[in-house]
């Protein structure tokens, strides 16, 4: 009997590692990328949530790129810092705006 317990106990501990071990690090990666990127409407309102504040930290890093840029004045080297600031703000607009994406009633209908 204490075998059998042991064994469950073991099949328990494993599924709960399971998600520390490299090849499923890699699975859930390439899965959490893929919401963050592309969205979508199944993702519950804790998924949405965090979505939303990864976009809003981009945000914010693209915003302070940009006030440093503005800071600096109009030299070659706040030019650079402005690119980066854009790209942050469109990565974080993408972001956000995937934290919003809405099932559609109707399944057949596009756009």
């Amino acid at each position: 009997m204490k075998s059998k317990h042991r064994s469950k106990f073991n099949d328990d501990v494993q599924a709960r590692q399971r998600n520390t071990v490299w090849p499923d690090i890699l699975r859930n990666g390439r899965t959490m990328d893929g919401f963050l990127w592309n969205g979508s409407p199944d993702a519950t309102p804790v998924q949405r949530a965090g979505s939303a504040i990864f976009g809003l930290a981009f945000l914010a890093a693209g915003f302070a790129f940009a006030y440093i840029a503005v800071s600096k004045g109009g030299s070659g080297a706040s030019l650079l810092i402005m690119l980066c600031g854009l790209f942050w703000v469109v990565i974080g607009c993408k972001v956000l705006g995937n934290a919003f994406v809405i099932k559609s009633k109707n399944p057949n209908k596009i756009g």
